[in-house]
């Protein structure tokens, strides 16, 4: 109970932002591995994986990961509640076995359509709802973190002009001042809506991190800034970058940073860059700010 009310209270938040391509995924180590409807060992097992199956990963705990259940994953839903393979209740539970002595790992809504896949008695086989979840053991699973999307670094305007006279001028004579890289790396050019960090960015310390291979390595993100939900639960940074999907605003990343230089910037379109975390039971990234970058559109 103590790891599900926390875990509610983040899901009325998180589980709007749907699944980010820079999701953290958890490999698998080995053959046959059980993965569980609830996170123990006396769970009963829905579906077994193999060595090298990647698993997209909802949270995570000390001894075990909840992972999004694979496509080939089937649930059991009550066939009383299905009118032509919709939905006609409120709620729907998916269950992990055709009976109601089996766990609920998830639920459809009034009107959605499911993909039957058979039958037994009186419940229906189906693919799981989007919001199922599934649990696996951590020992058997290694942890791996994202790729980073960054693109390739900006040439100052004298840089390139160096560079075009390193490739087309005549040799330099002895009485020439010789010009090296680093005298333009010593003055950066910087766009006049670039904001940066008055230091330099460092791990939160105040945060669970997932023991991830490449923690704290340079990111690049963009969105429109927002403050962070605070109603239910304490968010790992005080604002937040989103974009829009129709009527919704979907989380792409929370932000650690200058707060009152953040409130200055509310609803701006922004371009971040810093050191990506990501910490337990959190979907999205955490950034820590190096700079800002204002985007004079929307």
């Amino acid at each position: 109970m103590r790891i599900y009310i926390a875990w509610l209270m983040l899901s009325l938040f998180t589980v709007s932002e749907g699944l980010a391509d820079t999701q953290v995924t958890a490999r698998v180590k080995t053959d046959r591995v059980n993965v569980r409807a609830k996170p123990n060992t006396e769970s009963e097992t829905v579906i077994q994986v193999a060595v090298d199956d990647r698993l997209v990963v909802r949270g995570v705990e000390e001894k075990w990961v909840q992972v999004v259940p694979p496509a080939s994953t089937d649930v059991w839903v009550h066939k009383d509640f299905l009118k032509e393979n919709r939905v006609v209740v409120n709620r729907l539970n998916a269950r992990s076995g055709a009976g109601i002595n089996y766990t609920v790992v998830g639920h459809f809504t009034e009107g959605e359509d499911v993909e039957r896949r058979g039958s037994f008695g009186e419940w229906v086989k189906v693919a799981p709802p989007a919001n199922a979840s599934l649990w696996v053991s951590r020992d058997l699973v290694d942890l791996v973190y994202p790729a980073p999307d960054l693109p390739p670094p900006a040439i100052a305007p004298a840089a390139q002009d160096f560079m075009q006279m390193e490739a087309t001028s005549a040799p330099l004579t002895a009485s020439e001042p010789v010009v090296t890289p680093r005298d333009f790396e010593e003055s950066p050019v910087q766009s006049p809506n670039q904001i940066t960090s008055a230091s330099p960015p460092s791990a939160p310390t105040d945060l669970k991190i997932i023991p991830l291979d490449g923690q704290g390595r340079e990111t690049v993100r963009e969105g429109q800034l927002k403050r962070s939900p605070s109603l239910l639960f304490k968010a790992p940074g005080s604002h937040r970058l989103v974009r829009r999907e129709g009527n919704k605003l979907i989380t792409t990343a929370y932000l650690r940073g200058n707060v009152n230089q953040l409130e200055g910037l509310l609803d701006e379109y922004l371009v971040i860059r810093g050191k990506e975390y990501w910490v337990e039971k959190v979907r999205v990234p955490v950034i820590v700010i190096q700079t800002i970058e204002k985007r004079s559109f929307y």
